[in-house]
């Protein structure tokens, strides 16, 4: 990152406060989000940088997945409906029944059985952290997010620019 940062501003202190501030983002959207959680680990060399291909792939093939699924469930509507359908799950959320049916399709039985029990439980533990007491649903944004005091900078730098952490994992 160091390197792609120098070539890019030169000054030392652009520099930092540029590392400071992806640092910042990355601790606080390394719960939220798999591509930050890779770019995490990439940086501290605890995956290969290539593997992000194989994300990338998988991501693809889940998106294919989703469709097949989504033609199924309605067979009358239009290629363009089901594309918005999905890219509106894909921007939200997605349903239960919709992510076992992919599941059971990607995976042999006894792996989709097992990775079903293991959503299932990050599921249970999600709700639970939200029951707590003092815990607002809307605290997952950003802006509010305990110890992220930068959130807003890194969304005002990285958003809109076509500079976000995935690009800058690009060049390193």
């Amino acid at each position: 990152m160091y390197n792609y940062l120098n070539q890019k501003y030169g000054l030392k202190t652009l520099i930092v406060e540029w590392a400071s501030t992806i640092i910042t983002g990355i601790k606080c959207y390394v719960r939220d989000d798999h591509e930050v959680t890779l770019f995490a680990k990439i940086l501290k060399n605890e995956c290969d940088e290539e593997f992000r291909f194989v994300q990338m792939h998988v991501r693809q093939t889940l998106s294919h997945l989703l469709k097949q699924v989504m033609r199924e469930k309605y067979p009358t509507k239009s290629q363009q409906q089901i594309v918005k359908e999905c890219e509106a799950i894909q921007n939200s959320h997605i349903d239960e029944w919709q992510w076992k049916k992919i599941l059971n399709r990607m995976y042999e039985r006894s792996d989709a059985a097992l990775l079903t029990e293991r959503f299932h439980g990050i599921i249970q533990e999600r709700k639970r952290a939200l029951m707590l007491p003092g815990n607002d649903a809307s605290a997952s944004s950003l802006s509010k997010t305990p110890g992220c005091p930068q959130a807003e900078t890194f969304r005002m730098q990285f958003g809109g620019h076509g500079e976000d952490a995935k690009s800058i994992g690009y060049y390193m």
